[in-house]
């Protein structure tokens, strides 16, 4: 038996717009050279002027992003709350991949077809993809089909020499 390579052909990004304002947070997406933004908050509102819905939506199309909002891919409520409980994130690993097994593989399935065609990023809030939903979700996209999953991170400051 011989070793078989998979041959990737999608590439899928990740980001959080934790700690970011929404200028660096554009830009880090044009740089990643993403076209479409797809949010997979449950509830796409946030306090940090610029990242609702609706707001965030016109800014990006005036930059030339699309925005898709899935709100089936959000973790449901239940499971938030029991995590802000225990935080027993195997638990929490555990009982949204469930959920997105057995009540959201058509949403999946989707969302890896609008991936392996659009250059895009999936969004929500925390800045470390490890500690978030969105790594999940793209954890089953890479189990359906090939996909290299590339998480961006905050731009660093650089210095203005005096």
């Amino acid at each position: 038996m011989g070793y078989t390579e998979k041959i990737v052909d999608t590439r899928v990004f990740t980001v959080g717009y934790e700690g970011m304002g929404l200028d660096e947070f554009v830009q880090c997406l044009q740089l990643a050279g993403v076209h479409l933004l797809v949010d997979v908050r449950e509830v796409p509102l946030s306090r940090k002027p610029g990242f609702s819905k609706k707001g965030l939506s016109a800014y990006l199309q005036s930059k030339g992003i699309d925005y898709l909002h899935i709100q089936a891919l959000g973790c449901p409520k239940s499971i938030r709350n029991q995590y802000k409980f225990d935080h027993d994130w195997m638990r929490y690993t555990r009982d949204f991949l469930a959920y997105l097994r057995q009540e959201q593989a058509k949403e999946l399935e989707k969302l890896t077809g609008i991936a392996s065609q659009t250059p895009s990023a999936l969004m929500c809030f925390e800045a470390n993809a490890a500690q978030c939903h969105r790594s999940l979700i793209t954890y089953l996209m890479a189990q359906a089909q090939p996909i290299a999953i590339e998480h961006l991170v905050r731009l660093p400051k650089i210095k203005k020499a005096a």
